[in-house]
């Protein structure tokens, strides 16, 4: 993933921390987790796409 995005998700969980909103960071950090498998899964599908292709040349 790119390195704004980590730095991004690192000030939010602080930023939630800071302000003691507990209840915010669970549902925040849920729904990053489904972020990052959603882009894993893209990303594990465009390597595969990617060895079919040079397999195929």
């Amino acid at each position: 993933m790119d390195i704004q995005m980590h730095l991004y998700t690192i000030s939010e969980v602080k930023r939630f921390i800071r302000e003691k909103d507990y209840e915010g960071l669970k549902k925040y950090i849920e729904e990053r987790e489904k972020q990052v498998r959603a882009y894993q899964e893209e990303d594990k599908s465009g390597d595969y796409i990617e060895d079919l292709v040079s397999k195929l040349t």
